[in-house]
């Protein structure tokens, strides 16, 4: 059984007098970055046709539209959320946020290509959570930063089909792409109050080092690397000579990355006195959520949208096919209060297990039982019960294995790792569908890839969650 005293247990090199001056403002801030990132990512999808129509873009200039935002963010996640951890994670965070403000601003008015990429661009350049992140870890205690990314966590899961029904009811409703920007610009207003009243991070909880330059620019150019060859992977060929450049360059710079690493003094992320179990089990749990997420929001509204006749599809309109989504919502609800009450009594181990089987059944379900109308209503609760279990253990792995001079490079590295995961998730379920041939799915191709989801589920909340996710929860570098 975990005690609040074993979950906030520091090192003799760190205990303090608690500073837990502003923790909820600091809390409030790092779920109004959660918002945030979730409308930026997915909100827009269900008005690609409607952008696209507007602005005459050719199916690239599209996908550059969406991909500029996770391009930046891996471009700049790196040297922003280093920076942070080095001279102030507010000093850092402010301009950030005017900078997402003015691209948010650049996507509403656009009337072309340009500018619509170049705000998309500073959007991702933008991405707060990981200095959200870090000036909370200096203030709150083991208890609170448990809390924090427990909370964090069920946010995400709430807002992420929130998100998508949203882009949904504006094209039902016949309303303008643009909209979508004018939101995003309000969650930046948003974000800009709490962190102009939010506390700078003490000097003392600050990295006593020099930003490693070389460490964080080559983070940034083999993510880049990586997700530019993904994103065009399916329009320009997996064999063509883009790509497969691309990927060569991801490989070698890939490869100096780690060598300069290991020689740098003082590395991008430096694992000396973190938990690295619970990091490496919090990261692994935050990537499979990202793999099945990914699926089942692809996945399900297409597969409602087909024509009846195609034997699996409903001929839902764009809204109607994404709704099943919303039993997320009640899912989440229970498994934050479950999820928490088990992280408590037994550990983190057992309730990702138990959300890893529930993951498990529900995309099972999805694969073979699927005709009844109330079906899919059923599987999607199921299935945010257990993910959104496993997703905010993650976050509470991870906040606790650090220390407070690297937490914000921590998820920085965790921010990139789940956009690099989106991208190779939805270049695979799209290359499986093979929407662009003009055919429809077989509803094979359905039933394989939900259970590729279970598989993956099962491999890793499961089987990754009996044999490398911890017993019990530590927090060693804890405020108090």
């Amino acid at each position: 059984m975990i005690s609040d005293n074993a979950v906030g247990s520091t090192s003799p090199t760190t205990a303090r007098t608690p500073t837990r001056d502003r923790v909820p403002l600091l809390v409030a801030l790092l779920l109004s970055t959660g918002v945030a990132s979730d409308i930026q990512s997915v909100s827009l999808s269900p008005m690609v046709g409607t952008m696209t129509a507007d602005l005459s873009l050719s199916s690239a200039q599209t996908s550059w539209a969406l991909n500029a935002f996770m391009l930046a963010g891996a471009m700049g996640v790196g040297i922003t959320s280093r920076l942070g951890d080095l001279i102030g994670h507010r000093k850092v965070l402010l301009p950030m946020l005017v900078l997402g403000l003015v691209g948010a601003v650049l996507g509403a008015l656009a009337n072309g290509f340009g500018m619509l990429v170049v705000g998309r661009f500073l959007m991702g350049l933008a991405v707060a959570t990981p200095l959200a992140w870090g000036l909370l870890r200096a203030r709150a205690s083991a208890v609170q930063i448990r809390s924090a990314g427990l909370s964090l966590g069920t946010t995400v899961a709430i807002l992420t089909p929130l998100s998508l029904l949203l882009g949904g009811a504006l094209v039902a409703a016949g309303m303008d792409w643009k909209v979508i920007f004018w939101i995003i610009a309000a969650s930046y207003v948003a974000m800009l109050a709490f962190a102009l009243w939010a506390p700078e991070t003490p000097e003392r909880s600050r990295a006593r080092a020099r930003l490693d330059w070389p460490g964080a620019l080559g983070l940034g150019i083999w993510l880049s690397a990586l997700l530019f060859a993904i994103s065009e992977g399916n329009s320009a060929g997996w064999g063509s000579a883009l790509v497969m450049s691309l990927l060569g360059a991801f490989v070698v710079v890939f490869v100096a990355w780690l060598w300069q690493q290991r020689r740098a003094p003082a590395p991008i992320l430096d694992f000396r006195d973190m938990d690295v179990r619970q990091m490496v089990a919090g990261f692994v749990a935050m990537f499979a959520t990202i793999v099945v997420s990914f699926a089942l929001y692809i996945l399900l509204p297409i597969m409602l949208h087909a024509p009846v006749e195609t034997g699996y599809g409903r001929g839902a309109g764009p809204l109607d096919a994404a709704l099943p989504l919303i039993m997320i919502l009640p899912g989440s609800f229970l498994a934050a209060a479950v999820g928490k009450a088990l992280l408590v009594r037994w550990g983190p181990r057992a309730p990702m297990v138990i959300g890893g089987l529930a993951t498990t059944g529900a995309f099972l379900g999805l694969s073979l039982l699927h005709d009844a109308a109330w079906q899919p209503y059923l599987w999607v609760f199921v299935y945010g019960v257990g993910v959104v279990m496993c997703f905010n253990l993650a976050w509470s792995l991870v906040a606790a294995s650090g220390r407070q001079d690297n937490t914000s490079i921590t998820f920085g590295v965790a921010t990139a790792g789940q956009m690099v995961t989106a991208a190779i998730v939805s270049a695979v379920v799209l290359a499986a569908l093979d929407l662009g041939s003009g055919a429809l799915p077989s509803a094979s191709v359905f039933a394989w890839l939900f259970a590729g989801s279970a598989a993956v589920a099962l491999l890793f909340f499961v089987i990754f969650g009996l044999t490398v996710v911890p017993r019990r929860l530590e927090d060693r570098h804890a405020a108090g």
